[in-house]
């Protein structure tokens, strides 16, 4: 079950957007048992179909939210994207929006603090796989270091972002931006996210502040000790895998 109630979120500005948030209410519903997966349509807009749930708190919620001529103008949009489908007089609610529930409701900024030469490759896997799953901007700092203009930037990247992933091997502790990117990020009380490939050891390496955190292991030098690893952190940051 979502953790997190899309209900309680006023309507998006952009049409497309109503529509997405249309789907995910209807999907949360549904999930949550408090109506059925689909709906019909009549003159006072859409139509749920209570559960049997006794608490009638987010079908109430949700009628407030959506008040009948925006959800039925939203309804055919709803049918074009392919988050319902006709069914003789209801219409059903697809797969695609039940999948819509397996993104955190607010997009969380985040900063990947890596090592060049040593965790480059996994840093970039973990923006790509952040993009396909619907975060547009995870700040990766591709650019070599410019001086105390370009640190300025990357400690206001780091103080503004809601999730910190820190990538730690066996030459990280010898790096001062890492160190400072995560003073930075213990100082900004960020959600932190340290992954720890082969090799490195906390203890050992001797960065402070950061064994509170739970950690996500790459366990060995294999493709899918990688995959599962870059999995562990989708998961911390709210994303679904499979």
């Amino acid at each position: 079950m979502p953790s997190e109630n899309p209900l309680l979120l006023p309507l998006p500005d952009s049409l497309l957007d109503q529509v997405e948030a249309l789907a995910r209410d209807l999907a949360y519903g549904a999930v949550t048992g408090a109506w059925r997966p689909f709906y019909e349509l009549d003159g006072q807009g859409l139509a749920l179909n209570p559960a049997g749930n006794e608490d009638d708190t987010l079908l109430d919620r949700f009628y407030e939210k959506w008040d009948s001529a925006t959800s039925k103008k939203l309804h055919y949009f709803l049918e074009i994207l392919e988050f319902i489908k006709n069914d003789g007089n209801v219409f059903d609610l697809t797969e695609k929006a039940i999948r819509l529930l397996e993104k955190p409701l607010t997009i969380p900024s985040i900063f990947i603090s890596y090592k060049r030469g040593e965790s480059s490759a996994l840093a970039l896997a973990l923006e790509a796989r952040l993009k396909l799953a619907g975060n547009p901007n995870p700040y990766l700092d591709k650019l070599i270091p410019g001086g105390e203009l370009w640190e300025r930037e990357l400690e206001t990247r780091v103080r503004s972002a809601s999730k910190f992933v820190v990538i730690l091997g066996p030459q990280a502790a010898q790096s001062p931006y890492i160190a400072k990117e995560i003073a930075w990020a213990l100082n900004a009380r960020s959600s932190i996210i340290p992954v720890c490939l082969p090799g490195f050891t906390m203890d050992a390496a001797g960065i402070e502040g950061l064994a509170a955190y739970n950690a996500v292991f790459v366990r060995d030098e294999a493709a899918i000790d990688y995959e599962n690893a870059i999995n562990a952190v989708l998961n911390a940051l709210g994303y679904a895998t499979y």
